[in-house]
């Protein structure tokens, strides 16, 4: 992992028959009708909104970078963490990761 690299904490859940991602770092999120859909979802949506904070909208760019997600997300990111390290959950209902993001900093960007 290189020092640019943007790590950012990330969950998947099952909410009916739906599976919702979401980034509690940028509080984003995406919905899909599959676990592995979802994820790649919100890492496309990640991706598209970290590039237009650092480009198009650069002069808000801490602002938009720094957009914590509300407390019970972040409360529900820490519940599904320490479910699925004590294997509480079924495989499949819900998933806490980390996503590593490599930020590529160029002439046109904020950083």
């Amino acid at each position: 992992m290189k020092s640019k690299d943007l790590i950012l904490r990330c969950y998947i859940k099952k909410a009916e028959s739906q599976f919702v991602a979401v980034c509690i770092d940028l509080c984003l999120a995406a919905q899909a009708d599959s676990q592995e859909q979802a994820r790649k979802m919100l890492l496309a949506q990640i991706e598209s909104y970290v590039e237009e904070a650092l480009t198009v909208d650069r002069e808000f760019a801490d602002e938009l970078l720094n957009r914590k997600a509300p407390m019970y997300q972040r409360i529900e990111y820490q519940i599904i963490k320490a479910g699925y390290k004590l294997h509480l959950f079924k495989s499949g209902i819900a998933q806490a990761f980390k996503t590593i993001l490599p930020v590529h900093v160029g002439r046109n960007c904020h950083a």
